[in-house]
């Protein structure tokens, strides 16, 4: 175990030690003793402070770059992640590149592809269109000072961009961007609401390559799947984002109880302006 100047006292000796490594360099982090930016001692001298073994460290910190508090430079160390303040309120559609520049940070773009391809029955379902109709697939990464902080998936029914030409164009790069101006400007659709869901994944099982080459393994992966519909309550855009852990998160305004529809929206006026005067939300870069 650890006192409280950090130096050790003993063996660590209940199981599973790796999780209590864990615990051990958590704490030492929240009370600034490693402090952001910083490098963490090396495994082998931590393991000789904990009595523990090398592998015991490295679990413990394989764990900790997967919830994204530290991460590695390859030859150089293992470093305290740096968190940088950015409010992202999950009641509003906001572009992220507007987000992270409030946030007083450089938003960038990364354009990987774009494509027509025939729907499959779940996003023909989706998107309320024939399985076998054309849509168009986009793929993209958001980053904050060059560090990828979205990865992002979207569809788009053919109909929607059927007009445009040369037919072509929809594919060139960041043609859609920013998304909502690209509804509203060049397709001619408003976009009302989003619905979402929300689910937890790692980054190997996500169905995003990049991830995989990009982040470890077991890191937690928030994915934010939703459908945007415009003003005749139409499916015009199916989004799937996914936000590393600890790069993003999120605040959501929840109401209680059956109220009629007048109570709900000045229950969420308030909720609102309640929301606004705090800011949880973040990315969490790694530098």
């Amino acid at each position: 175990m650890l006192n409280e100047t950090g130096m050790g006292r003993g063996p660590v000796r209940q199981a599973p030690l790796a999780d209590q490594v864990l615990d051990h360099l958590t704490e030492r982090i929240g009370r600034g003793v490693y402090l952001p930016n910083s490098r963490l001692p090396g495994e082998i001298e931590l393991a000789s402070e904990l009595s523990v073994s090398r592998a015991t460290v490295r679990r413990a910190m394989d764990l900790l770059v997967a919830r994204g508090v530290v991460h590695r430079r390859q030859g150089i160390g293992t470093f305290v992640a740096a968190p940088h303040g950015i409010p992202n309120p999950l009641q509003q559609f906001i572009d992220f590149r507007y987000i992270i520049r409030d946030a007083g940070l450089e938003p960038g773009l990364v354009h990987l592809g774009a494509w027509f391809e025939d729907a499959d029955s779940r996003l023909a379902a989706i998107l309320e269109v024939s399985p076998g109709d054309k849509v168009l697939t986009v793929k993209k990464i958001f980053t904050a000072d060059g560090e990828p902080v979205v990865y992002c998936l979207n569809h788009i029914p053919a109909w929607v961009v059927g007009h445009i030409r040369p037919k072509d164009a929809v594919l060139a790069q960041n043609y859609t961007e920013p998304i909502l101006e690209f509804f509203n400007d060049k397709c001619g659709q408003r976009l009302d609401y989003y619905i979402s869901s929300l689910r937890s994944e790692i980054a190997e099982n996500c169905s995003f390559p990049e991830i995989s080459a990009a982040l470890e393994a077991h890191t937690a992966i928030l994915v934010v799947d939703e459908v945007g519909y415009n003003s005749d309550d139409r499916p015009v855009h199916h989004s799937i984002e996914f936000h590393p852990a600890n790069r993003m998160s999120f605040k959501l305004i929840r109401l209680v109880g059956a109220t009629d529809w007048s109570g709900r929206s000045r229950a969420r006026e308030r909720a609102l302006l309640r929301s606004e005067k705090t800011h949880e939300p973040r990315i969490v870069l790694r530098t």
